[in-house]
């Protein structure tokens, strides 16, 4: 996942947001108006959204996180990790994996456990 800087000016946050609901919307091969769709939204509005010129409301904020899979902290934050390996950052990886891709995590460390 790709990590969008941020700034502490309202305006340069919205931006960020929005950039990082765009990035993780492309990287999850959709397209505004699946997402918009999704969300029970008009596309303008979501464009507003990722162009950071519309702030809406938390609950917009928690179903685009589970649509595409992400925590509050992404949004919000952005992808800033101070130890990569936590068991935080992996589950939240984990989150964004579909169901097969788990599959196969399950079955490397359940091989991993048992090879120790």
């Amino acid at each position: 996942m790709k990590t969008v800087l941020h700034s502490d000016d309202e305006s340069s946050i919205l931006k960020n947001m929005g950039a990082r609901i765009k990035v993780r919307r492309e990287e999850m091969n959709m397209t505004q108006s699946d997402l918009a769709e999704s969300l029970g939204i008009s596309e303008p509005y979501l464009s507003q959204i990722e162009n950071g010129h519309r702030q809406p409301k938390v609950k917009i904020y928690m179903d685009i996180c589970k649509i595409l899979k992400v925590n509050m902290d992404y949004i919000f934050q952005g992808n800033i990790y101070h130890n990569k390996y936590d068991v935080n950052n992996i589950t939240q990886l984990l989150n964004m994996c579909t169901n097969r891709d788990i599959k196969i995590v399950y079955d490397l460390i359940e091989s991993l456990l048992r090879n120790k």
